[in-house]
């Protein structure tokens, strides 16, 4: 249906003019300068104004907001993950003359792909791939009867 326009709150509006208005506020939202230039040249600033405060007092108004923002609503959310490429603090990078013969403190491995700092940072200590996420899990170091007789 069209919207009910009395003549007494406003100056004559056609169903054409109105149904001109409407998708024109559509297009270029509230820019009354633009609605009026570019789709209602022939009528006032103020016209398009009233009509505007008046249109969203109806029941057409009121219907088309709920169906836009369901419509919304339903639309998938994009959300943005920024890269998170933080340096593990505990990746030894550049192993140092105290930590580059070190053994790992859990195996006693001296071949790892990548090393761990381990403990604290004075005692040079270091982990291995397989003993860095074995620590990581359960929160200790494998037995000493796991590692073999590393201690005789």
């Amino acid at each position: 249906g069209q919207p009910i326009i009395y003549r007494d709150q406003l100056e004559d509006w056609s169903a054409n003019e109105t149904n001109i208005f409407e998708e024109a506020l559509d297009k270029y939202s509230k820019v009354f300068t633009d609605i009026l230039s570019n789709c209602l040249p022939w009528k006032t600033h103020k016209s398009i104004v009233e009509l505007y405060y008046f249109w969203k007092t109806t029941d057409r108004y009121v219907r088309q907001r709920r169906t836009k923002l369901a419509a919304q609503e339903h639309k998938l959310k994009q959300v943005y993950i920024p890269n998170y490429n933080k340096p593990n603090p505990a990746v030894l990078y550049h192993n140092t003359d105290k930590t580059i013969n070190r053994p790992c403190e859990g195996c006693g491995s001296l071949n790892s792909p990548q090393w761990y700092a381990w403990g604290p940072s004075n005692a040079n200590s270091r982990l291995c791939t397989d003993c860095w996420s074995y620590w990581k899990r359960y929160g200790g170091l494998k037995s000493i009867e796991s590692k073999g007789n590393l201690f005789n």
